[in-house]
């Protein structure tokens, strides 16, 4: 049972997940893995997703900073970041978009979250401007709660 819990669990202290294994059958680990009804949302990272489809995906926190994930260059200027990962973070972007059978859509908004959980400027991804995917994205007008104009 321990070396069971482990491998889910690799992480967690011993006793947590040996008692959620021995508290549990067999029936209902297996439906925690199974897939969502027709009527539900299935949530997951990206790094999840790899090797799933669905019919439309949601691709969220498209924005600057995020993915790609970027820092400030030597001396902490902004002007001139760095990109840690930017190959990987391609490769992620691109196991996105391509889980979506009939429908991707892209999200990003004007306002994001940082990490010192401050409200900043939302600047879209620079993925959403390479190989012309403006040519395949169709944005959708929404109003806007500061000024009640409509904006694509």
């Amino acid at each position: 049972m321990e070396s069971a819990a482990k491998i889910l669990v690799p992480n967690a202290n011993k006793a947590a997940p040996v008692a959620v294994l021995r508290a549990s059958t067999i029936e209902e680990l297996k439906r925690s893995f199974a897939p969502a009804n027709a009527d539900e949302v299935q949530i997951m990272t990206i790094h999840k997703s790899k090797g799933l489809e669905f019919d439309l995906v949601f691709h969220l926190d498209l924005y600057e900073w995020i993915l790609p994930s970027k820092a400030p260059g030597e001396n902490n200027d902004f002007d001139n970041p760095v990109y840690p990962s930017l190959a990987q973070d391609r490769n992620l972007h691109y196991v996105g978009i391509t889980r979506a059978k009939k429908g991707c859509i892209l999200c990003t908004s004007t306002r994001r979250t940082n990490s010192q959980h401050q409200v900043k400027v939302g600047k879209p991804s620079e993925f959403l401007f390479e190989n012309s995917l403006t040519d395949l994205r169709m944005d959708f007008p929404f109003d806007s709660p500061d000024s009640g104009e409509q904006k694509g």
